[in-house]
């Protein structure tokens, strides 16, 4: 089994939201919900978003291609990840990234 390399994953995903959340979006605190050997369970704060600008928001995982150009290796178990934006009961939003595979 591979050990997946989570910092290079989270980098790539930042890497690809930058073209749409560059002026308007910025990233708080990160919570990593899953221990190693677990399947990825990751929330990202996101901090000055207003609420026209969510209303635009999207996330999606970078592809193989984008990976490559920022010299990372792409772990098949990205495959698998689902990134979502949601909303906690007190207003704040995340990045909800998540996946079934270990």
């Amino acid at each position: 089994m591979r050990q997946f390399n989570v910092k290079a994953w989270l980098v790539a995903l930042i890497i690809a939201l930058l073209p749409t959340a560059v002026s308007a979006v910025g990233f708080g605190r990160l919570n990593m919900r899953s221990a190693l050997g677990d399947a990825l369970d990751v929330e990202i704060e996101l901090v000055s978003v207003s609420k026209e600008e969510l209303s635009s928001l999207s996330a999606r995982l970078s592809s193989p291609d984008a990976y490559r150009s920022a010299n990372l290796q792409f772990n098949p178990a990205l495959a698998a990840a689902h990134v979502s934006i949601e909303r906690r009961s007190g207003g704040q939003v995340y990045l909800k990234i998540t996946s079934s595979r270990t």
